[in-house]
């Protein structure tokens, strides 16, 4: 005669148990206008015209500054594909001469990609023309004594057009015999601290000549070409520079305006924390609240109070909101996130990743916590929080201590406080560092070939949390909570 396992009773109780949760499953999908689904509905359909009208303005914004790489810092208007913008440096043979003046400009640009099409502009008497669309070196013969410029724009092949450079050159009266000179500055205005390199240059007189220079904050210099550096926020400072020759006369002092503004993007958001932010908020509202509207249905009908009967309990009521949950919760967060991103240029299957990826943080933090609620009943034999509130409770805390969050909160608070705006980023870095939706970002920006690397040991934690919280909560009798 043979002897039936000794695990065979436990097996069966398994199973009894895994049918018993399909079964209340089943239920509450059948019962779903009854577990918070007017809720989910109105909820989801605001979300999406809301969404939809902003990810389309902000869609045609990102389109304007070339649709960056996931990566690619949408503050800084990067280029097409999250390269760098295409930038540009102008240096002329001469600066100051007696008309009539040839001039040569060579220009080098950075970071372009393909063909690159130029746009030089030439200041006439009625305005600014364009006059060639040739690539470097430009040629141009002033007439005129005056002052005059020469600027260029030039855009790739991904349409990422650079900024307009100017070059201001001093066209001298034939036979002048006055000293004259003119100030050029390499930037105007930026954030502080900014630093400008300077230079003057000289023509007629009587060489060699001497050069004095006031940068407006108490600072001085003799050189011919000066790199100075200005500090301040909102400042704007006044340069002059006054050129002697030999004789000792004199140009009298020229001007020119350097402005320190704010610094730009000091977040650094990329268009990747832009869409999985977006995923991130539509989850961890439409998910918690389709387990937490089903977990409160299931105590108003009293079912987990009164429920005494052997296998089922907390745990496996638990795990059937959860399901509930997964099922439920995806549908309407998938839904209410794919919709609107369509108004960035990107393909839906990374998108699917990146909805996928903050969906499953948000699930599993949610799993943590609900069994968390469980486990501490089990250790102090009192339901302390019910698990759906320490679910949602988890989801929230995981999404504040993220670095994003934490700047924004910092930003916010320096506006009214001297306080700084990294403080709360400094300060709780340590639970920055363990925050799942942190650990989503890194492992979404890995995989769009970001400079961050991921870890599969980020799952370590997540995992031993997890079976611990089960193992405790499979020992929670539906009596706790009468106690609370």
């Amino acid at each position: 005669m043979s002897v039936p396992p000794r695990d065979a009773g436990a097996g069966r109780m398994f199973a009894e148990k895994l049918q018993l949760i399909f079964i209340i499953l089943g239920r509450d999908l059948r019962q779903i206008h009854r577990n918070g689904l007017a809720r989910l509905l109105v909820l989801s359909i605001l979300f999406i015209i809301i969404f939809t009208v902003l990810f389309g303005f902000a869609g045609s914004l990102i389109q304007e500054i070339g649709t960056p790489s996931w990566t690619g810092d949408i503050l800084e208007g990067d280029g097409p594909g999250g390269v760098e913008p295409v930038t540009l440096e102008m240096e002329a043979d001469v600066y100051i001469g007696y008309a009539p003046l040839t001039v040569t400009v060579t220009p080098t640009v950075h970071d372009a990609e393909g063909d690159v099409k130029y746009k030089w502009y030439v200041d006439m008497d009625d305005g600014r023309q364009a006059t060639s669309k040739e690539a470097g070196p430009f040629e141009w013969t002033f007439n005129d004594p005056f002052m005059h410029s020469i600027s260029l724009e030039v855009e790739d092949d991904r349409g990422a057009a650079s900024d307009i450079e100017t070059l201001q050159f001093n066209v001298m009266e034939p036979g002048s015999d006055w000293v004259q000179s003119i100030l050029l500055a390499e930037e105007t205005e930026g954030p502080s601290p900014l630093e400008v390199q300077f230079a003057v240059y000289a023509a007629s007189g009587v060489p060699p000549y001497s050069y004095s220079w006031d940068f407006g904050d108490g600072t001085t210099s003799r050189e011919q070409f000066p790199a100075h550096t200005f500090e301040g926020t909102g400042e704007e400072f006044t340069v002059t520079v006054e050129v002697s020759d030999h004789n000792g006369s004199s140009t009298g002092p020229m001007e020119q305006k350097v402005e320190l503004t704010e610094e730009d993007g000091e977040l650094g958001v990329t268009l990747l924390d832009f869409v999985y932010g977006f995923a991130v908020t539509t989850c961890i509202l439409l998910v918690p609240m389709a387990f937490g509207a089903v977990y409160a249905s299931e105590i108003k009908k009293g079912t987990i109070r009164t429920l005494l009967c052997y296998p089922v309990g907390p745990l496996d009521i638990t795990v059937a909101k959860l399901l509930f949950a997964l099922i439920i919760g995806f549908i309407f967060a998938f839904i209410t996130f794919m919709l609107p991103v369509g108004g960035i240029d990107k393909p839906r299957g990374d998108y699917v990743v990146v909805f996928m990826t903050a969906f499953g943080v948000t699930f599993v933090t949610m799993v943590i916590g609900a069994l968390s609620a469980l486990a501490l009943a089990r250790v102090t034999g009192k339901m302390w929080f019910r698990p759906y509130g320490l679910a949602a409770g988890a989801v929230l805390l995981a999404y504040l201590f993220t670095e994003r969050m934490m700047g924004l909160v910092g930003i916010f608070f320096s506006l009214f406080t001297s306080i700084d705006p990294d403080y709360f980023v400094d300060t709780f870095g340590f639970l920055i560092a363990i925050s799942p939706y942190h650990i989503g970002g890194q492992m979404l920006t890995a995989h769009f070939g970001g400079v961050d690397e991921f870890s599969p040991a980020m799952f370590i934690m997540p995992f031993l949390l997890i079976v611990a919280a089960g193992y405790l909560s499979m020992k929670v009798y539906p009596n706790v909570f009468e106690k609370e």
